[in-house]
């Protein structure tokens, strides 16, 4: 099982972003008076939060995963390109009719960087903790 959590991850993180951002739509709708744009700016909110808070722990947490891992750079690239691919293409199929898709696959693309950026930076920051220990023991029973 531990072998399939690596690229199971990213779909589940996936899922749990459109679960979460529907019961969200969905309490806006009933609390907040129709016609009020009071929710597009709670819903933008929320995405923000959930790109620049939540994403990064998520990264953090994934790396752990593939610390260990003989192939870690490919997942290091696998994970941003799933999740990134996954929260944009609902839209991009349906802004192919509409001319949009040009802005869906930028944001598609500053996502996946993003998502790279705070996987590549948790795995050095998870490969530097560990490391750090080892140095101190070491120095220590040299003494």
């Amino acid at each position: 099982m531990k072998k399939f959590k690596k690229f199971i991850y990213p779909f589940i993180f996936s899922i749990c972003f459109f679960v979460t951002y529907i019961i969200l739509l969905i309490v806006l709708e009933i609390v907040l008076p129709s016609g009020d744009y009071a929710g597009l700016a709670y819903a933008f909110i929320a995405l923000l939060i959930w790109i620049f808070i939540v994403m990064p722990f998520y990264c953090f947490k994934y790396s752990k995963l593939i610390y260990e891992e003989k192939w870690k750079f490919l997942f290091i690239i696998y994970n941003p390109l799933i999740i990134s691919l996954c929260h944009t293409g609902p839209f991009l199929i349906s802004a192919i009719s509409s001319n949009d898709a040009d802005i869906i696959i930028k944001i598609t693309l500053g996502l996946f960087g993003w998502l790279a950026l705070c996987t590549y930076v948790s795995y050095l920051i998870r490969i530097n903790t560990i490391k750090e220990p080892d140095e101190n023991n070491s120095s220590v029973a040299e003494e």
